[in-house]
């Protein structure tokens, strides 16, 4: 006869009624949970589709494509247990589109947002959203940079019908499976936890002597003794196991702190390892930029000193000429080549100058400066067809060199020209901060345009598509190389079509 106060009735009641309520509680827990993930599941599904077909429904309505917006509300059915999909114009209560023929629409029209009602053979889901339509004149006012109000905000709302066979099937197949599973398991562990409390009550006593034992590291003084069947020996097997956590507490720190040691040593150690790698790939890095100016330099102080030799000799011809020339319109003329034979040395004196510093800067009026560029392009024949339209402050001042940013807008128009194939219009906007202390300079073509694939190319030296003998590569790269000399920034903007270059700078 099993005795009430003994071990064996204690324990092996109360792990009958510990796994019986628990086994009860998790069944619960888990049909609540199952329950709340698998709504919160299905509306987050019906969310994302519904925030897909938005982006599409926003695109096709203002288009008046209402087949493709049918066509793709089919697309989802039978997903996420979905039956139809109806888009409703919310103002008036009109549906639109469906996907499916509709038996009672006053039941969709009504339903609540957000939340997914049950509404006898099916559940209903509705969102709500706005939709911008463009009106009559709105492409105009757009082109024109006119301020518009030809935008009309509409609400409209989607309501997607869910099956209700197809929701409680899911819902409550696993969860039956699941009860099932729990008392079979509930049933197999309550037998397992009969023979288990059996097997443990006889030797309790000599697994608490043991346990001792190995909590003093004298595992020869183990001696076997029978258990009896009474409660006094869980608290003899606690104190002892009490013994032995401190000890491994104990060793368990001095160990973690000598790795934590280690740790902070390896972390120092790969600290100092990732500055070092940081610093040889910057060093690496100036070293070939550094190689590529002075190349750059040496190439270009060749160029100018060939360039230079027949300028000299052009501008003593023309020196010669004018000291017998009388003709006042020849002696204009003459002038002009003078004037553009220094800008040329000027131009070839500079190259050398990219590849050092230089401090001898001064104030430059920004219109004069686009003025006198576009002057010198006009003197082409292939600017005869050009227009130019210039939209510049006279009163912009910036801090510069006036021969080199002249060079930035001649070579962008020449660049513009050859891109339009000499007819086309060009035009030039600043637009002044004087809270940021900079110009935002656009330079706008109607050409082509640049490819994409092309842009980031667009700078380097020596990058051309031009066929062999139309251009060198260099016209661009050399832009860059000022404004970024000046301090500045450039980069091409989409613009279709045409190009548009920004560039900034500081202003005075």
């Amino acid at each position: 006869m099993v005795k009430t106060n003994s071990l064996y009735f204690r324990f092996t009641g109360l792990t009958f009624l510990a796994i019986f309520f628990t086994a009860i509680l998790i069944i619960f827990s888990y049909i609540y949970i199952n329950k709340r993930n698998f709504w919160e599941n299905q509306t987050s599904i019906l969310q994302e589709i519904a925030n897909s077909l938005k982006e599409s429904i926003k695109y096709y309505l203002p288009l008046d494509r209402k087949n493709e917006i049918k066509n793709l509300f089919k697309s989802y059915i039978d997903i996420a247990n979905i039956e139809n999909i109806v888009l409703i114009k919310c103002n008036n209560k009109k549906i639109l589109i469906s996907a499916k023929k509709i038996n009672n629409p006053e039941d969709i029209l009504f339903c609540k947002k957000n939340k997914i009602i049950k509404h006898e053979d099916h559940f209903h889901y509705k969102i709500s959203f706005k939709i911008k339509i463009p009106q009559k004149n709105y492409l105009e006012d757009i082109i024109f940079k006119r301020s518009s109000n030809n935008i009309k905000e509409e609400k409209y709302c989607l309501c997607f019908i869910l099956s209700s066979q197809k929701i409680f099937s899911q819902l409550w197949k696993p969860i039956i499976t699941s009860i099932i599973i729990a008392i079979i398991i509930t049933c197999i562990l309550t037998i397992i936890s009969i023979f288990t409390v059996n097997k443990i009550s006889a030797p309790l006593k000599k697994v608490t002597e043991q346990i001792n034992a190995i909590s003093r590291g004298n595992i020869e003084e183990i001696e076997p003794e029978l258990l009896e069947s009474e409660i006094e020996e869980i608290k003899e097997l606690a104190n002892a196991f009490n013994k032995m956590v401190e000890a491994l507490k104990n060793k368990e720190i001095e160990v973690r702190k000598e790795i934590e040691g280690y740790i902070n040593e390896l972390e120092k150690k790969n600290n100092e390892l990732k500055k070092a790698l940081k610093s040889l790939k910057e060093s690496q890095e100036q070293l070939i930029q550094t190689e590529k100016l002075a190349g750059l330099g040496f190439i270009s102080a060749g160029i100018a000193h060939e360039i230079n030799n027949p300028l000299q000799v052009i501008n003593g011809y023309c020196e010669i000429i004018l000291a017998k020339e009388t003709d006042q319109n020849k002696i204009k003329n003459l002038k002009r080549i003078q004037e553009s034979v220094n800008r040329i040395k000027k131009i070839t004196e500079s190259l050398g100058e990219y590849t050092r510093k230089e401090n001898n800067f001064k104030k430059v009026n920004l219109r004069e400066v686009v003025d006198k560029a576009i002057e010198t392009v006009k003197f082409s024949e292939k600017i005869k067809n050009i227009a130019f339209d210039i939209n510049v402050d006279p009163n912009i001042k910036i801090i510069g060199k006036p021969t080199e940013l002249q060079q930035v807008f001649i070579n962008l128009f020449l660049n513009s020209v050859q891109a339009m194939e000499g007819e086309g219009k060009i035009c030039v906007e600043a637009k002044n901060s004087k809270k940021e202390k900079l110009v935002y300079i656009y330079v706008k073509d109607t050409g082509p345009g640049i490819p994409s694939e092309h842009r980031k190319y667009i700078f380097d030296p020596f990058f051309t598509t031009k066929s062999p003998g139309e251009g060198t590569g260099l016209g661009l790269n050399i832009v860059y190389r000022i404004i970024m000399k000046h301090k500045g920034f450039i980069r091409v903007l989409d613009n279709d079509p045409g190009a548009t270059f920004e560039i900034i700078l500081k202003t005075v």
